[in-house]
């Protein structure tokens, strides 16, 4: 038996409303585990003159943007330019990425010991994440539509 709830934009199953409900209590576990790395991350104070601000999560990001300093250091170790990087970046101008730049040479013990906690940190998700059931699954299920997808245009390939 499967009940319906009236919602303002619809009708919605029970089966939804589970599920919806399943996806907040990750999202809290999520939160929580956010907020405990929260207590473990370096705190930084920048100068004035650098346009770099650390959000609550620990992220380190240019000043009125969402651009991560780990984006602009990885297109710098690159060997992009600051104009380069503003192509790909352009909420941030060239003069905040020449900043952030020389900024991070002058502290680059510190910024790489805060690069390196935050890349191993997604790494650690990311483990935690493939671990999952769920996410096994699902990756499967996307396998095996890809590789039938791919059979089928090979398969009008050789038709024609």
């Amino acid at each position: 038996m499967q009940i319906s709830v009236s919602k303002p934009r619809g009708n919605i199953t029970c089966d939804t409303a589970v599920k919806k409900a399943n996806l907040r209590t990750r999202l809290s576990s999520a939160t929580e585990r956010v907020r405990m790395r929260e207590m473990d991350s370096t705190r930084f104070t920048f100068p004035d003159n650098v346009p770099l601000v650390q959000w609550e999560d620990g992220s380190i990001r240019v000043q009125d943007t969402r651009l991560l300093l780990a984006m602009i250091v990885t297109a710098f170790q690159q060997g992009d330019t600051p104009d380069e990087i503003n192509d790909s970046f352009p909420s941030a101008s060239v003069t905040q990425i020449k900043a952030v730049i020389d900024w991070y040479l002058n502290n680059r013990s510190e910024a790489d010991a805060y690069l390196e906690e935050e890349e191993a940190e997604g790494e650690r998700l990311r483990r935690e994440i493939q671990s999952q059931p769920e996410y096994q699954a699902k990756t499967e299920i996307l396998k095996r539509k890809r590789e039938e997808f791919l059979q089928r245009r090979r398969e009008q390939l050789i038709k024609t």
